[in-house]
Formats: C-alpha cells, sequence, structure tokens
C-alpha cells in the first residue's frame, strides 16, 4: 500500500512521516510519498527541528543541517554572492577536504550533480537543465538529474550507504512554469530518523536556486522513498515519537 504524507511545511511533513513509520509493523513503510509546499524556513515552527538536533545530537549523529548540505550547501551559496560559477568552484575547490571524510569517501550528491562522471570527463547536470530551459526546451524529461552512477555505484557489499538518492526531476506547473516549478526526489532507501529531514532540506534548497536560475518560483517538494524505514529501536525513540506526537496534537 503506497503512503501519502502531504502538509503545508517541511518539518509538520517529517514529523507525520516519522510517526507513521514509528507505528508500521517492523518500522518500516514501502513505499513513502511526502510533499510539503517550499516555505521559507523562517516560518518554520522550530520546535520539530529543535527536537530532531537535540535527539541526533545525544545519538552522535549529523544534524539536519550537515545532511542538507550533502544535497545543497546552502552557505556555501550564501557566500557566493548569486555567482553560480563560484559556488561550484569553491565546492570543486574544497571537494578533496570532503571526500576525506568517512561520509564522504563513496561521494557526495551535490558533487554528482554538478560533476557528474570523472574528473577528465564530466558534466554539471544543474547547469545543463538551466541552460536547456533558458534556450526554450521545456520538454520535461530534459529536466531531470542523476545521482547513481552503475560504474561506480553497483556492489555486492551488504552494507554501503551511498547513494540513497538516486534521482532529481525539476517540473513545471501550468505553461513555460508559469505556475511555478516543484522538485520531486527518488530515493531506493531512506532513514527517517538520521537523514530525511535534512533530505527533505536538501532537495527544497536544491529546488529553490534551480527555480531561482530558471527565473520560476519553486512551488512544492515531493520525497518519494521505495523504502523508508527507521533503523533505530522503538525504545531508544519512544521519547522522540511520544514528543511529536504531542507537538502535533497541539497545533490541530
Amino acid at each position: 500500500m503506497i503512503h501519502i504524507i502531504e502538509t503545508d511545511d517541511l518539518p509538520t511533513a517529517w514529523a507525520k512521516a516519522f510517526i507513521e513509520c514509528y507505528e508500521a509493523p517492523y518500522s518500516c513503510i514501502m513505499p513513502m510519498i511526502v510533499k510539503f509546499k517550499a516555505t521559507d524556513e523562517n516560518t518554520w515552527d522550530s520546535s520539530i527541528e529543535n527536537l530532531l538536533n537535540n535527539n541526533l545530537k545525544k545519538s552522535d549523529e549529523f544534524s539536519t543541517e550537515t545532511v542538507r548540505n550533502t544535497i545543497f550547501p546552502e552557505r556555501l551559496w550564501k557566500a557566493s554572492n548569486g555567482d553560480r560559477g563560484l559556488l561550484y568552484a569553491k565546492y570543486l575547490k574544497i571537494w578533496p577536504r570532503l571526500k576525506k571524510t568517512q561520509q564522504n569517501r563513496l561521494g557526495s550528491y551535490f558533487k554528482r550533480l554538478i560533476a557528474f562522471g570523472v574528473e577528465t570527463n564530466s558534466i554539471n547536470q544543474i547547469e545543463e537543465i538551466i541552460d536547456t530551459w533558458k534556450h526554450g526546451t521545456h520538454r520535461k524529461s530534459a529536466l531531470q538529474a542523476t545521482i547513481f552512477n552503475p560504474f561506480e555505484d553497483i556492489s555486492k557489499a551488504p552494507r554501503r550507504g551511498f547513494p540513497c538518492l538516486q534521482q532529481v526531476v525539476f517540473v513545471p506547473y501550468g505553461s513555460n512554469g508559469k505556475n511555478g516549478l516543484s522538485i520531486v526526489g527518488f530515493y531506493a532507501s531512506q532513514d527517517s530518523y538520521r537523514k530525511a529531514f535534512g533530505n527533505y532540506w536538501g532537495l527544497m534548497c536544491l529546488g529553490r536556486y534551480v527555480a531561482n536560475a530558471m527565473g520560476l518560483s519553486l512551488k512544492e517538494v515531493c520525497c518519494i522513498a521505495s523504502n523508508y524505514i527507521i533503523k533505530d529501536t522503538k525504545t531508544k525513540l519512544k521519547p522522540l515519537y511520544n514528543s511529536l506526537k504531542e507537538i502535533l496534537k497541539n497545533e490541530v
């Protein structure tokens, strides 16, 4: 059975998805579709994100912002003062250092988006999408970027981690996108507790970046996970679950 969650903001979307996954048999949902409006972070009720980040810190896991940056380095973009070329140059300059960390040893999502392939023959998929749109080709099948690389990612290893995100698609609404843009991310597997919030946030930032370059506005984010799972025990995460239930009850 397909599970679909639609809300007006990211934190509520994540909280509802987490609760539903926590309550599911074996804490696993196949598949899970989460959709939310692309609202400004400053309008969010911070209680959900703060609660999650406090729990992640206690578990010695990465914060939601750190996970976000694997898909789109928002702070680096702000430091680039609106210069897309400078953003790419900055990221590729620090990539050798980023790659030395355990979580990036197999690659990063943003790196695959802006330099897919090998060093001597790579493609900036994001710029190709933007350039294609600006030159008048509005074919929807042209507005997609891939992460999964069979030459690097097919493996018989029992555990690998990267890449869980397989593909992103940018979907214009209305004639020539006059009603805005949405971004759709496809995950083979997604960790609800450790990664989903940051994943959603990263997709939203990436979608906003691309929409702005295309002269459009980002309206919605959609994340499709074929395997949506909580890997930690229910006992460990029960306090988080109870707190989220209380927050959502108070928001009704």
